[in-house]
């Protein structure tokens, strides 16, 4: 049955890997994560802070005023969704087959199905659930459930804060671009890691905070499935000079999906409409003296006007 607010690979004729990760790419504003394979992670996928950038001077054959002076190049976080599998003896699992692929966008849900084999023959079947915060801008969680198709045994998890090299070898402007001038803090022990990101030039830094070890070993009963959740923070942008901020953890996934989205409001009003420090609109507004509502005037000012109520 046809639901107007899922987004399905089914719906889709292009099955071109960078087309879907574009289109099931998820965002809150702050910042955004695209549809990458999680255990396949690129220089394409990563996680995006809104703000959060590097600069570089442009070289020009000829200087003239008013010419630009400086690049702005956003910069790519570690990929909060990459995952690493292996079997016991170490042999790595990779995805064989998309299965299905959804956006949810009533819930903010996106859901990825795929198999995974292992070169011993070994079968997975994973599902990972990705959701970003609305109201907790900061906050996102994902949900790993495997279930093996073919086997019994232990397998062995690793989810580490890395960054994938940019293509500095393309003519696409649009890919992304390798910065060569941040510095990095990493912390990691066994109740999670966080790295802090520092820029050279523009003196800019953020963080990420995930509460996974590097490493740890999970055992799969064949057709039973195991899951578990990651929970992520993705802080703010601040001065390099400053001393960064604690980040605060979101309290498990389902608390983070079950809060209401703030469809229809905007930052600084509550979700039954009441201001905080700013003017409401009103209903009815006064052309050429006569009082119209709204819903009259859709052809002339209102248009303008929606996208602030």
């Amino acid at each position: 049955m046809f639901d107007p607010y899922k987004l399905q690979l089914d719906d889709l004729k292009n099955r071109d890997p960078k087309y879907l990760e574009t289109i099931f790419s998820i965002g809150n504003g702050h910042f955004g994560s695209r549809a990458t394979d999680p255990l396949k992670p690129t220089h394409d996928g990563g996680t995006v802070i809104n703000g959060f950038y590097e600069s570089s001077p442009i070289i020009y054959g000829e200087q003239a005023y008013g010419y630009a002076k400086n690049h702005q190049t956003i910069i790519n976080l570690p990929d909060l969704r990459s995952i690493q599998i292996a079997e016991g003896d170490g042999q790595f699992f990779a995805t064989e087959q998309l299965i299905s692929q959804t956006l949810n966008l009533k819930t903010g849900i996106m859901t990825t199905e795929s198999t995974l084999t292992s070169p011993s023959g070994h079968q997975i079947r994973l599902a990972l659930q990705a959701i970003l915060g609305q109201h907790r801008q900061q906050a996102a969680a994902f949900r790993y459930t495997l279930t093996a198709l073919n086997f019994s045994g232990p397998v062995r998890m690793a989810k580490q804060l890395w960054l994938d090299a940019a293509d500095t070898q393309s003519d696409d402007p649009r890919l992304a671009r390798s910065v060569q001038t941040l510095n990095f803090t990493h912390s990691a022990n066994e109740n999670g890691q966080q790295v802090v990101v520092t820029t050279d030039r523009s003196q800019l830094q953020a963080g990420i905070k995930i509460d996974a070890p590097a490493k740890w070993e999970l055992t799969l009963d064949e057709s039973i499935s195991s899951s578990f959740d990651v929970l992520a923070a993705v802080g703010p942008i601040v001065d390099a000079a400053a001393a960064y901020p604690e980040l605060a953890l979101p309290e498990s996934f389902d608390i983070l999906a079950k809060m209401p989205k703030p469809i229809g409001t905007r930052p600084g009003r509550t979700e039954m409409g009441r201001s905080q420090g700013m003017t409401r609109l009103p209903r009815v507004f006064t052309i050429n003296g006569a009082k119209k509502p709204m819903t009259s005037i859709m052809g002339g000012i209102a248009p303008n006007l929606l996208s602030l109520i």
